[in-house]
This record gives structure tokens, sequence and C-alpha cells, in this order.
């Protein structure tokens, strides 16, 4: 009996689809959602969506700078010790 084990990285289903093409689908999907809320509850769920999409863009850009900082760290301490090797 074979007890090997394959380790791969996802996704583990392959597809011609990208996720870019996914999430379109998704936004698409939810839009008639989007637009029932509003007819059934008004201008506050409008609002309530509109928080909620530039929540998650502000979480976004803080992630991409805090990323794009620490990789200039590291580039920094790296240069660092080059110079310092050098001496």
């Amino acid at each position: 009996m074979d007890n090997s084990v394959v380790i791969s990285t996802p996704p583990h289903v392959k597809s011609k689809r990208t996720t870019r093409g996914i999430m379109i689908d998704v936004c698409i999907a939810l839009a008639p959602c989007a637009l029932a809320g509003c007819v059934f509850f008004g201008w506050q769920a409008l609002l309530i969506i509109l928080m909620s999409v530039f929540a998650c863009d502000g979480v976004c850009l803080l992630l991409y700078c805090q990323q794009r900082f620490f990789e200039e760290v590291r580039q920094r301490e790296k240069r660092m010790r080059e110079v310092v090797e050098t001496v």
C-alpha cells in the first residue's frame, strides 16, 4: 500500500477562471441584493454598504503600506550588513 502524501500549494482544483473573474461574478450576484436592501430599508442600507466597502479598502491599503515599509526596512538592513562586512 502506498502511503505517500503529496503536498502542493492551493488551489488544488485547476481551472481557467481567474480570481478577478470570480470576484466580478460575486459583485454581479450581490448587486440585486444591495439594490433590494436599499429599496426595502432605505438610504441607511446604502450607507452601511458604502462604509463596509471603504473600511475594507482602508484595511487593504494599510496592509499594503505596512508590507512596503517592512520591505524597505529589510533592504536597509541588508545594505547595512554589506557595509559592515566590507569594513
